[in-house]
């Protein structure tokens, strides 16, 4: 009898583990959002879907611009005057005096505007993602 007790006893607990496996298995659910793969393996229901992980592509967009603006202005002027007269002896006494005189003035100004621009797009991969959500690129 103690064999028989021994032998249904031991039936009865492997019949319990298949059906227990059994079920464990039969029971599985997809969820009703969708997995992502963030670096901390949570889902955000408020976020896009972004690239948090290492092997992620992203695409950057590099926009700048540049200008320049430069102003001169130079006055210059210069005054000349020249006097000639008679001198001493008897024939220079016969010139009569006379002078010349000059007046030079330049003035001028000058502008220069320089404008320019660069837009740039390129892919790039996650390398690292460090603790605060930083990440090194390389592409």
């Amino acid at each position: 009898m103690k064999s028989i007790r021994f032998n249904l006893i031991t039936t009865n607990i492997a019949a319990a583990l298949v059906l227990a496996s059994a079920s464990a298995n039969a029971a599985s659910a997809d969820s009703l959002y969708p997995q992502t793969s963030t670096a901390s393996g949570m889902v955000s229901l408020f976020s896009d879907t972004k690239a948090h992980c290492v092997g992620d592509v992203l695409t950057i967009n590099v926009s700048e611009s540049a200008s320049g603006n430069s102003t001169a202005t130079t006055d210059a002027s210069k005054n000349e005057n020249f006097g000639f007269g008679p001198g001493s002896g008897s024939i220079l006494s016969l010139i009569r005096s006379f002078g010349l005189s000059g007046n030079i003035t330049s003035a001028a100004t000058g502008k220069t505007s320089r404008n320019s621009g660069l837009t740039q797009t390129i892919s790039v991969v996650v390398k690292q993602v460090f603790p605060n959500g930083t990440m090194q690129v390389e592409g």
